[in-house]
Order: structure tokens, then sequence, then C-alpha cells
């Protein structure tokens, strides 16, 4: 499993998300679209390391908010970062090239 291929099947399974949104009017723009970008940050830290895991909405910080994601390892308990995630726009087109560097 590649970077790529996990990217591919990451952005394949949230366009049909997202068409299934845009048909049904009955998904929330943050929270439908979370499963699926779990299961990609899940892939991802596999593929940077055996130990490597998430947890998904892990508890409150001291001082701070509840992040969406903690990425750690498990071995040594070491803490990368943690995420937040917002939800896409289903009627917008997402514009790659200003994400480029």
């Amino acid at each position: 499993m590649t970077f790529q291929s996990v990217a591919q099947d990451y952005l394949s399974e949230l366009q049909t998300e997202i068409k299934k949104a845009s048909r049904t009017h009955r998904t929330t723009p943050e929270l439908s679209f979370r499963p699926c970008l779990d299961r990609f940050l899940q892939q991802v830290a596999r593929l940077n390391g055996s130990d490597n895991e998430t947890i998904y909405e892990p508890k409150q910080q001291k001082e701070s908010g509840r992040p969406d994601w903690q990425f750690y390892n498990a071995k040594t308990k070491a803490v990368y970062g943690y995420a937040e995630a917002k939800g896409p726009i289903p009627h917008k087109a997402i514009d790659l090239e200003s994400h480029q560097q």
C-alpha cells in the first residue's frame, strides 16, 4: 500500500459521500465526512510505522479544547500531534492549486 493509493481511495470515498450529501440533503457538513477521513488518517499513520496510531475524539486536553484526532506511537506513547477537521462545502469545488506548496 502506498500513500498515493491510500489518498486515491480516500478521495474516491469522499466523492461518493459528497454526492450522497448533495442528493439526499440529510447529512451534516462536518460530521458526515469524518468516517472516511478517520480511515484515511489511520492508514496514513500505519504507512509511517506499524506502531503509529490515531485516537478519534481523544479526551479533552487540560489547556486547550478537544481535538478531533490525536496521533501517537503506541509503543513509546509519544504524541506526534493533533488534528481538527472541518467539513467540505459539497457544492464548492476544491481548489487544489491553492493548497500545493
